[in-house]
């Protein structure tokens, strides 16, 4: 084990200076060349080191240090292959060994996949911490952490609705990802990189890269993972008005998640469905579909939610007042209460522009809502406010005003 490395680990993770772990045992400069492994101390003087770091170890420790990395290597690959058992029973064990080591290669290993198991879990406060402790120690990394952490660093600010970063952090992951041999096969980087392209309307690197990851998942036989990947080619197909594309995805994924059972992905699937025929302006046939996507989904979740602003979309269409109504009023009374506020201004924005001649409509449209989805990257809302206030501002006579709501929307292309 590199002795240097360990020390300046445990340094860095204890919050010591080299001044203060250097005092009364070396000089500043010799602890920066034993930390930069540019020179082998004695042992009096890592001893020394070790008790002031308050650590211990000896050659023994190195076959315990080793079971461990294994077993968080297992942890890593339940969570991959999504076995809830599994990823619990590894992770209570890891949390239970990782206690006694201080080898930083093991601990990077243990943070990283601990880093995977919080976005799997949707628990992405908990990530902050160690994604702050591992940037501290970047040097340390391998390139196969370093691929690790660029890509979970990118999931986590794509979740964070921090687009433009998860991209940048997923483009180095892929670069690193080009001189690791093992990683060639792997298409969890293109699938990322495939959703953040889709959320920025960067529609054909987003099919480029979906393509990529739909390869892998047919020869891995990944079911799951191949209709998530095609319902990323499903929404860019159909921004292109490419209608026949959708819908043999839309077939083929429904094949496989009805063999599989799989409620929560028939939902998704069905909802796509309805999104694809409201696209062709063939609203009633929309809704058939929207309304077979509620079957499988819960009230619950926002995505029933979602589902219900996309019924709202189809019904203004049709000019039906009395369902608008109905389902606004389920759909705010629902995001409300289990606090789903992109869906509840999603809402209230619709309800806006239905009003827009209302000052109080256009003073939350132009504000709130415009803030709150620009912050939060909606771009489809952000457009539907942008065109809806200019025809209102055009229509008043108020050009200069209509002219910049409109520019917005060009700036966004």
């Amino acid at each position: 084990m590199k002795l240097g490395e360990r020390i300046y680990y445990n340094r860095i993770r204890k919050g010591m200076t080299q001044k203060e772990l250097a005092a009364g045992v070396c000089s500043i400069p010799y602890l920066s060349k034993i930390e930069n492994q540019n020179t082998e101390a004695s042992d009096e003087i890592i001893s020394l080191l070790f008790k002031k770091l308050d650590i211990q170890y000896s050659m023994n420790d190195e076959e315990f240090e080793s079971k461990t990395l294994d077993l968080i290597n297992e942890w890593y690959e339940a969570i991959r292959s999504r076995n809830v058992e599994q990823i619990e029973k590894t992770y209570e064990q890891c949390k239970l060994d990782i206690v006694s080591i201080t080898n930083p290669t093991t601990i990077i290993q243990y943070k990283l996949v601990h880093i995977r198991h919080y976005l799997y879990k949707q628990e992405l406060n908990q990530c902050v911490k160690l994604i702050d402790e591992l940037d501290d120690v970047e040097k340390l990394l391998s390139d196969h952490q370093l691929y690790m952490f660029y890509h979970l660093k990118g999931v986590y600010f794509y979740f964070k609705n921090d687009l433009n970063r998860a991209l940048e952090l997923l483009i180095k992951s892929h670069q690193i990802s080009k001189k690791i041999q093992s990683l060639e096969k792997d298409p969890n980087v293109y699938y990322t990189l495939s959703l953040a392209h889709s959320r920025l309307f960067h529609i054909y690197d987003a099919i480029y890269y979906a393509d990529l990851a739909l390869d892998y998942y047919q020869s891995d036989f990944d079911y799951e993972r191949m209709i998530d990947t095609r319902s990323i080619l499903i929404i860019n197909y159909i921004r292109l008005n490419q209608f026949e594309d959708a819908k043999a995805n839309l077939n083929s994924s429904l094949r496989f998640a009805e063999k599989l059972n799989d409620q929560k992905r028939l939902g998704s699937i069905y909802h796509n469905f309805g999104y694809l025929y409201y696209e062709k302006n063939e609203d009633r046939k929309a809704l058939e579909y929207y309304y077979k996507s509620l079957e499988y989904k819960s009230e619950k979740t926002e995505l029933y939610c979602n589902t219900i602003v996309y019924i709202i979309k189809a019904y203004i269409n049709l000019n039906e007042e009395y369902k608008i109504k109905q389902w606004l009023n389920k759909g705010l009374e629902l995001a409300i209460q289990n606090k789903w506020k992109l869906t509840e201004h999603k809402l209230r924005s619709i309800a806006g522009m239905k009003d827009i001649r209302q000052r109080h409509s256009r003073d939350y449209l132009e504000n709130e809502a415009v803030e709150y989805f620009t912050i939060n990257y909606t771009r489809d809302m952000l457009i539907e406010i942008y065109t809806k206030l200019g025809e209102y501002y055009y229509d008043c006579g108020k050009y200069k005003k209509s002219s910049d709501f409109y520019k917005k929307i060009i700036t966004m292309s």
